[in-house]
């Protein structure tokens, strides 16, 4: 269990750092380009003894690999979906994409389809419009691209994760994510080499800030699953929703983030949604 609690802190506290980078003016690519080197870099140095048996097998590098540029570019957004919209809309964005393994389920795997499964699916849509919507903005336009890419990649990583954890690497959780930020960091090096900037000093602070607490808040979810003490089916919507709730409270508590009746009413419906997906739809 203390997995889990390690899990929803480290998770909440990326998406307060998340608003620091912003505040601070702190490159947004740069921070999380070496947020992944100080990740991968952190995890050989802990792990390094698996480093043999897990590169033996070449599905372990191929999906590490894959994962690495889905996390770059996921986590990018996900930043600036927290700078733009609020920690609120952030987390919600993120946390909704247990929306997606379900979804996944049903299609590739035939998995039944019940009532509580259509209502926890239609509950997480119209919570995302909700969360999104500010009054004074058009809706559409404010809406944007960045929550729903942060909402579909996050629900691709969490299907992979899931699969993963069961199917390739149940023992390596360590080097696993390890991999996963070096691929990462590779990638977000050879852009910002691409780019010609200049390196900003202090976004050398924030990544190694935020490299340590993503690799903990991957590290630790896997631990999680991988305890048996519970099953990935609560395990998820237990994890997501305490951080949509931690996030919300931090939010309006330290930030002091205004959110509209329909805010409110969309992280309600979430909270739902999850709670829905994760514990009634299974029957």
């Amino acid at each position: 269990m203390i997995y889990l609690i390690l899990s929803i802190a480290s998770s909440t506290l990326l998406f307060v750092i998340f608003r620091w980078i912003g505040v601070a003016r702190i490159n947004n690519f740069q921070a999380v380009a070496i947020n992944y080197w100080v990740a991968g870099l952190l995890g050989l140095g802990l792990f390094f003894r698996d480093v043999p048996e897990f590169t033996a097998k070449s599905d372990n590098l191929i999906t590490s690999g894959a994962m690495g540029i889905l996390f770059i570019t996921i986590f990018y957004f996900m930043v600036r979906t927290t700078q733009e919209y609020g920690i609120s809309v952030g987390s919600v964005a993120n946390k909704m994409a247990v929306v997606i393994p379900t979804v996944v389920a049903i299609f590739l795997y035939s998995e039944p389809v019940n009532s509580w499964k259509v209502i926890g699916i239609l509950l997480a849509i119209v919570s995302l419009y909700l969360t999104n919507k500010k009054k004074g903005k058009d809706s559409s336009k404010y809406i944007g691209l960045f929550p729903i890419i942060v909402f579909l990649g996050s629900g691709l990583i969490d299907t992979i994760l899931n699969y993963a954890a069961f199917k390739l690497v149940r023992e390596f959780e360590g080097i696993f994510t390890s991999f996963i930020f070096l691929s990462a960091g590779i990638l977000g090096a050879i852009a910002i080499l691409f780019k010609r900037e200049k390196l900003q000093n202090k976004a050398l602070i924030g990544g190694l800030v935020l490299g340590t607490v993503n690799f903990g808040s991957i590290y630790f979810i896997l631990k999680t699953l991988n305890a048996d003490i519970l099953g990935a089916s609560a395990i998820f919507p237990i994890n997501n929703l305490s951080i949509v709730l931690c996030s919300t409270f931090v939010s309006a508590s330290f930030f002091k983030e205004k959110l509209s009746l329909l805010n409110i009413l969309g992280i309600l419906f979430a909270i739902a949604s999850i709670a829905i997906l994760g514990f009634l739809s299974h029957g």
